[in-house]
């Protein structure tokens, strides 16, 4: 069996746990919930992917897996926010619908209008909506109990309300398709381009094949800071970063070669002939009398050692970006499916009123002066 359908079958295995034991949940009388198991499969997931999250970020060889965990952390915290989006409290004469805000809605079920009978049920009492997810415990009880109750009022069943139109925003903004391709090439181009940053900020070591090696006679050595800066007499010089941390014995070997000598030295050339007065060899791995005194894989990781800090900064400001923009996309489509549970303000925030098919009753404050 290949690795693909191993974790396709663990995958397969893992949901069908999670919904075996959401449908024997026992349902309490007269409350519709979220299955329990939402809480703990999301709470956990969510706990465990931030850690991996925190960790990558501190990590100077991880930066790029924080985004991974992060988007893992959001499903995570969606099934947190679906156990808590969903409340119904209910008697043989109303229902409560109690939302994730805590924001409570009643209704007598006489006044129910309609019923879309789908995965999820649907019930409408005019301008009001009312959703039962499919996976609800104590789904069933509640639909026989309203529909007893409107039979009792108007001794007939509750009329069947046509599907609504099949979009993203349900019919409430005009040229959805033009919305949802401008979020797929935000996200698609946002990823990417956090991702050749990201690549960009640790693809600057080179290889061993990359490297120049040869012998090197300079006539001075000069240390500027935390580097020690060799000079041969021509137009270049070559620099050992962080020497102290890569040479053995670091003051032993200044005084050694103060005044000049001969190392074997693997180097590429560094600096922009455009923008300084001279550029550089920057060193990579040391050799004096056959014996290596630096090699390339310790000079690789004591600067990426030192970069770790800036490294994690902009990895952060980075992921919080996605991240933000993410968020905003989701809210979005939020707010464009609950165009007539939101305030306009709110609406508004996230479209311009003409793209928005209000509902009848709204009237714009231009609308109402010209009355």
């Amino acid at each position: 069996m290949s690795k693909y359908l191993k974790n396709d079958a663990v995958k397969q295995v893992a949901r069908n746990l999670i919904m075996n034991a959401a449908q024997r949940e026992k349902s309490k009388a007269g409350r519709v919930t979220m299955p329990k198991v939402f809480f703990v499969v999301g709470s956990v997931e969510f706990a465990v992917m931030i850690a991996l999250t925190f960790f990558s970020l501190l990590s100077a060889h991880l930066p790029a897996f924080a985004v991974i965990f992060g988007v893992f952390s959001l499903a995570g915290l969606a099934l947190v926010i679906v156990y808590f989006n969903q409340r119904i409290y209910y008697t043989n004469e109303m229902f409560v619908y109690k939302n994730f805000f805590g924001i409570k809605r009643a209704c007598r079920y006489d006044e129910l209008t309609g019923i879309v009978i789908e995965k999820d049920v649907k019930l409408f009492a005019g301008e009001k909506k009312f959703n039962i997810d499919s996976m609800a415990v104590g789904r069933k009880e509640f639909l026989r109990c309203a529909e007893a109750g409107y039979y009792r009022a108007h001794q007939t069943d509750i009329p069947i309300v046509p599907r609504p139109k099949d979009d993203i925003f349900k019919g409430n903004i005009k040229d959805s398709e033009q919305f949802v391709c401008s979020y797929i090439i935000i996200a698609v181009c946002l990823t990417i381009l956090i991702g050749l940053c990201l690549y960009g900020a640790k693809s600057d070591a080179p290889t061993e094949n990359e490297l120049r090696v040869s012998t090197v006679t300079f006539e001075r050595c000069e240390v500027r800071g935390e580097r020690l800066l060799l000079y041969n007499g021509g137009e270049k010089y070559y620099c050992i970063p962080y020497y102290k941390e890569l040479i053995p014995d670091a003051d032993k070997f200044l005084d050694d070669n103060r005044n000049g000598g001969t190392l074997t030295l693997g180097f590429i050339e560094s600096g922009d002939p455009d923008k300084d007065s001279v550029g550089y060899y920057a060193v990579y791995t040391v050799e004096s009398d056959g014996k290596e005194l630096v090699t390339l894989e310790k000079t690789i990781s004591i600067n990426r050692a030192k970069e770790k800090k800036p490294l994690s900064v902009f990895a952060s400001v980075m992921i919080a970006v996605w991240l933000l923009v993410m968020l905003t996309i989701l809210a979005s489509i939020y707010v464009g499916r609950h165009v007539k549970e939101l305030s306009p303000k709110v609406v508004r925030i996230f479209f311009r009123s003409n793209v928005v098919n209000w509902p009848d009753p709204m009237k714009t404050s231009s609308e109402k002066k010209r009355k």
